[in-house]
């Protein structure tokens, strides 16, 4: 497959202008992301034209809940349910009439464009929704959908597909492993591309699932302020160190501000930043205001320094070793699949909890924690 050497990154750290509880919301923030998208012309060739160009920009990504906003509301509760957002069309189908949108975008500026959406599949019934990073290729077709496996238990309603995982597996995994299902990496002429969502980077595993496969770009959506300014800086200190570890760039896309939402406006904290395979910052959006940031990617350099064996520490790694780290189960799987867990579990925030299900409590009695 031939690709592009060298091009040009931009995410897009977009203002939502409503917090979607409403079909025409999600129009709302839709059309500003579609209109956000002209702008990156500025900063960079686009198009079948800049081909040839000094790194045309080829990759756009927006980042999680840019269509329907921070759901704080909705999660906690105070909101309508799953089933009334998936029945009015807040949360969206992929490919859907919103993605449609974005695709033609991807044909207009012959880039890849990459976004995270809450998701209806309605073949998962309507009580479901899916937090889900897609990509849309050049010619405006969907080529990859990663769904959350990580949702934050104290924050999301949003269903893991290993919460399905028998049945999810059963659906989409016939000639494939599990870890291409739970975490898919598509090769594209810009690279060999895959993507986690927000809680996902509290575990070095998402980023290994991804490292294993060979990619060379991933996408990182999402983080609130808390986390992100010092002095925590967690996102950044994540960031870095899964480039880093795994020899690929991270392309970390967050909210910048809301404009009509119901609480602090500020509070996703922005910082959206491009990582290099050294784990060094290219470009950075040091706050939350709306805004491009566009950095440089150079795939054959990510190339020549994978072959560099004192630095490739995925060629390092002692399966054998860590393999007894993960030998049992610890959060159980497959909770979605009992429909009364569904009615029971989804909109308490606590009962989903890791203390309701008694995980924490089990590695008590196994003395791996000690109570205090």
């Amino acid at each position: 497959m031939g690709y592009f050497d060298l091009y040009r990154a931009a995410l897009m750290q977009v203002e939502i202008q409503k917090l979607a509880f409403e079909k025409d919301d999600v129009k709302m923030n839709l059309r500003h992301a579609v209109e956000l998208m002209d702008s990156v012309q500025v900063y960079g060739p686009t198009g079948k034209a800049a081909r040839d160009k000094y790194a045309p920009i080829k990759l756009v990504c927006f980042p999680e809940y840019f269509l329907q906003g921070e759901l704080f509301f909705h999660k906690s509760g105070f909101g309508p349910s799953v089933r009334e957002l998936n029945r009015k069309g807040v949360h969206v189908q992929v490919p859907g009439e919103e993605t449609d949108k974005l695709a033609e975008k991807a044909v207009e500026l012959d880039a890849y464009v990459n976004g995270v959406v809450l998701e209806y599949d309605p073949e998962w019934g309507d009580d479901l929704v899916f937090n889900t990073s897609f990509i849309l290729d050049p010619n405006g077709k969907v080529i990859l959908k990663y769904r959350k496996l990580i949702p934050a238990l104290h924050f999301e309603t949003a269903a893991s597909p290993h919460d399905l995982l028998d049945e999810y597996f059963k659906k989409y995994g016939k000639g494939k492993t599990l870890l291409e299902v739970m975490f898919p990496v598509v090769e594209t002429d810009i690279g060999k591309l895959g993507a986690i969502i927000c809680m996902d980077g509290h575990f070095p595993e998402c980023y290994r699932a991804l490292g294993v496969q060979g990619a060379e770009v991933v996408m990182r959506h999402g983080f609130m302020a808390s986390m992100i300014d010092p002095p925590n800086n967690i996102w950044e200190i994540q960031n870095r160190d899964a480039a880093w570890a795994n020899s690929y760039y991270v392309c970390a896309a967050n909210i910048g501000v809301g404009r009509d939402v119901p609480y602090p406006r500020g509070i996703t904290g922005g910082d959206s930043m491009i990582v290099d395979f050294n784990g060094n910052i290219l470009a950075r959006a040091p706050h939350p205001s709306e805004t491009i940031v566009v950095g440089t990617i150079s795939i054959s350099a990510l190339r020549k320094r994978r072959l560099d064996p004192g630095r490739n520490f995925i060629a390092q790694l002692r399966n054998e070793v860590f393999r007894e780290i993960y030998s049992e189960s610890i959060y159980p799987p497959n909770l979605y699949l009992n429909p009364e867990n569904r009615v029971q579990l989804i909109p308490n925030l606590y009962k989903r909890s890791v203390a309701h299900l008694g995980v924490i409590e089990k590695l008590l009695q196994k003395k791996v924690y000690l109570k205090p």
